[in-house]
């Protein structure tokens, strides 16, 4: 079944999920992932700034008002790419239980709009219910657009229509999702033919963090 939500107005913002075992916020993967990077190119951009500061000028809403990004640091959001990834990004559940799931972003840089399918193990996991994240909820006439007519996958197009509102920048959510744990398994989730695209569709690089979901 294929379907259209059109959102004006705010959407209300959803909490990370307080259940998961070792779970990590996406701040905290943010500065592991820079961490690595330092220890491979000690001399790159984002190892001569504070790591602190350097996050926090990545992110729209930590800014101080009228700030804006250098252009050298937006230069090197672009090239570093940015992350998909659903949190919390390792879980045990019982069957019967409820998942909630969210897919944030890591590194964006003016990102308009989000394609991704999400393909999961149907005997394990049901889809229950597909929602707009936080990210979404000052914007302007936000889209979602999801297809969830084939077991086990699921195909969902993000993002916003005003044309003159720039995009999602830094650390967002992008979409809320909540599975029922069915029968004992590994939920095998996987995130597929993703992309982060900006203004005049330019698409910015892309990876995708690996998932565990297990039911026992």
């Amino acid at each position: 079944m294929f379907m259209l939500t059109f959102v004006c107005g705010a959407v209300g913002a959803v909490g990370l999920p307080t259940t998961a075992r070792g779970q990590e916020e996406p701040q905290q993967i943010q500065r592991q992932q820079r961490e690595r990077e330092c220890r491979q190119d000690p001399g790159g951009r984002k190892c001569r700034q504070d790591p602190d500061e350097w996050e926090r000028r990545q992110n729209p809403d930590e800014r101080a008002a009228g700030e804006e990004i250098a252009e050298d640091d937006k230069d090197a959001s672009v090239a570093d790419g940015a992350t998909l990834l659903l949190v919390p990004s390792r879980l045990q559940a019982a069957p019967g239980s409820r998942i909630r799931l969210t897919l944030s972003i890591l590194g964006a840089h003016d990102v308009r709009r989000v394609p991704v399918t999400i393909r999961f193990d149907p005997n394990v996991i049901e889809l229950v219910s597909v929602g707009l994240g936080s990210a979404w909820k000052n914007r302007p006439q936000p889209v979602l657009m999801h297809d969830e007519s084939r077991p086990g996958e699921l195909v969902v197009g993000i993002g916003q229509l005003d044309k003159n509102k720039s995009g999602i920048s830094g650390v967002a959510e992008l979409l809320e999702l909540e599975f029922v744990a069915l029968a004992p398994g590994n939920a095998g989730i996987v995130l597929e033919r993703f992309a982060a695209i900006g203004a005049g569709a330019r698409a910015q690089t892309t990876t995708a963090l690996a998932t565990n979901i297990v039911v026992r």
